[in-house]
């Protein structure tokens, strides 16, 4: 009964905001019983929620492991249902697999009772839908105006569009204007710990892109420094301001800090071909691929890289591989025609 008492109580700590105390007292009713599912289900929304997707990953994973025990990790048949679809969502986005997240996130919708269905679920199947690349805004969703956390979900759904259409005109004056708003609202303070995370690190992004890089450090030096997304963002700000050792250092630090997390490797292979090292570019690529063999960019950029290098014939295949894990991304299949169409040129 202990081991389930630390886990009640990392899962109500977690709600009251207090993380660093709710990851602690979940990881010690683990460590007293590391078969309850539960236990592992509440660390890895703990975790990510700090933006630690290492553990997260890890979590979900061992969710998944217990809840296929012959006891259910302990839980109702209920209780398994929903934890899986949580699990299998989370250990497929984590690992570059959005199309895969959307599928679950739509399985989810069919579950009667699923305690997470509404304004979250919808966000993450639309924000899912746009990271795999079959969609480049979302659809409406639907967001209760009650829910602390709709002007994060907001934010989000924002900067995923501007990300997939690589236009942050519109949606930087909304994010901004939303977390004006909210700061006077109720629940100001439980989103308070939510924008850092969640939706700093994409915003510092979108002023990076948008030329104001000034602003784009001034706000990503707010956010935490063992946040995984955040330290990403951080290489990438670097990298569009030409700072190749501000691109490694924080891409390394990515690294080291998620090892086994696909994003930060094809991101800093994205930066270092920008600076002209292809050689070393390609053996990121090839370690994001090893790591997310189901996320599709590493191959987009490996063949806009082999493009611009005259290498018309080995771009075509990445192009054709991007396009099959991703159908209809217009970027893929814009790339494999260029590609084509350069080597017959080349004949």
């Amino acid at each position: 009964e202990r081991a389930w008492a630390y886990v009640g109580l990392g899962g109500q700590l977690g709600a009251m905001g207090r993380m660093s105390e709710a990851q602690a007292a979940t990881r010690r009713g683990l460590a007293l019983d590391p078969t309850l599912a539960a236990g592992w289900s509440v660390l890895s929304s703990i975790a990510q929620a700090q933006g630690h997707d290492e553990e997260a990953l890890t979590a979900a994973r061992a969710t998944r492991q217990t809840l296929a025990r012959s006891d259910r990790g302990g839980v109702t048949p209920r209780a398994k249902a929903q934890d899986m679809i949580s699990a299998n969502a989370m250990a497929a986005e984590l690992v570059g697999d959005f199309r895969r997240g959307e599928g679950v996130m739509a399985g989810a919708s069919r579950l009667e009772g699923y305690q997470f269905n509404g304004p979250g679920h919808a966000v993450e199947a639309a924000i899912d839908a746009i990271f795999a690349h079959q969609r480049t805004s979302p659809w409406p969703v639907a967001l209760a105006g009650d829910d602390p956390e709709t002007p994060v979900y907001r934010a989000r759904l924002l900067a995923a569009e501007a990300w997939a259409r690589d236009d942050w005109s519109r949606a930087l004056p909304a994010i901004e204007q939303l977390q004006t708003v909210s700061a006077a609202a109720p629940d100001a303070a439980e989103r308070a710990r939510l924008w850092p995370v969640e939706v700093w690190p994409w915003q510092a992004y979108g002023y990076a892109r948008s030329g104001r890089v000034a602003e784009a450090r001034a706000l990503i030096e707010r956010t935490p420094l063992d946040c995984y997304l955040c330290l990403r963002m951080r290489g990438e700000i670097a990298a569009l301001a030409g700072d190749r050792r501000g691109a490694d250092d924080w891409f390394g630090r990515a690294v080291r800090t998620a090892p086994s997390l696909p994003f930060a490797y094809g991101e800093w292979g994205r930066a270092v071909d920008g600076f002209g090292d292809h050689d070393r570019a390609r053996q990121l690529f090839a370690s994001a691929r090893a790591r997310g063999p189901d996320w599709p960019d590493p191959l987009l950029w490996q063949g806009e890289s082999l493009l611009r290098q005259g290498r018309a014939a080995d771009a075509s295949p990445r192009f054709r591989a991007a396009l099959a894990a991703a159908p209809g991304w217009p970027a893929a299949r814009q790339g494999a025609a260029r590609a084509e169409a350069a080597s017959r040129g080349s004949h």
